[in-house]
């Protein structure tokens, strides 16, 4: 799991959790990374006051079901 903070600026980082299987842990930082910014910038545009952040719960594979339940729980 990773969670980027890539602006507080103008307010507390606001954003979503994405649950994505990725080839390697690196892509995930790097995703994230890239949604928060993108997030900021979102945020900006709409006057909004906030900051952007993303979190990204990364998987060897996306569950379903009771098990796409008990992690997100957990």
């Amino acid at each position: 799991m990773f969670v980027c903070i890539h602006s507080t600026r103008l307010g507390p980082a606001g954003g979503g959790t994405r649950l994505r299987a990725y080839d390697t842990p690196a892509a995930g930082l790097a995703d994230a990374m890239r949604l928060s910014g993108a997030m900021t910038r979102k945020l900006a545009v709409a006057g909004l006051p906030f900051g952007g952040g993303k979190g990204v719960i990364a998987v060897p594979e996306i569950p379903s079901g009771e098990r796409r339940r008990e992690l997100f729980l957990r």
